[in-house]
C-alpha cells in the first residue's frame, strides 16, 4: 500500500493515499466555503478530528503520480 503524509502543524501522519486525498478534498471545501470546520481521521485505530481555519499549517506530500487517480478507488 502507498502511503501518504498529512501534517497538521509540527505532527505528520503516515496514511493511505486514498485517506490523504479525501482529507484534501475535504480541507479545500471547508476553505471555499464557511473557511473553518473539522475534518476526521483514523490514525491509528482511533479517530482524530483537526481544526481547519485560515490559521492552521496543513500540508499534503502525495506520491508523484496519484493526484489523478480517484480518492474512491
Amino acid at each position: 500500500m502507498t502511503e501518504a503524509v498529512f501534517q497538521y502543524g509540527s505532527d505528520g501522519y503516515e496514511l493511505p493515499v486514498a485517506e490523504v486525498k479525501r482529507l484534501m478534498l475535504d480541507v479545500e471545501t471547508i476553505m471555499n466555503g464557511r473557511g473553518t470546520g473539522l475534518v476526521r481521521a483514523t490514525i491509528d485505530g482511533a479517530e482524530k478530528a483537526f481544526l481547519i481555519s485560515a490559521g492552521a499549517l496543513v500540508t499534503f506530500h502525495v506520491p508523484a503520480g496519484t493526484l489523478d487517480e480517484d480518492p474512491d478507488e
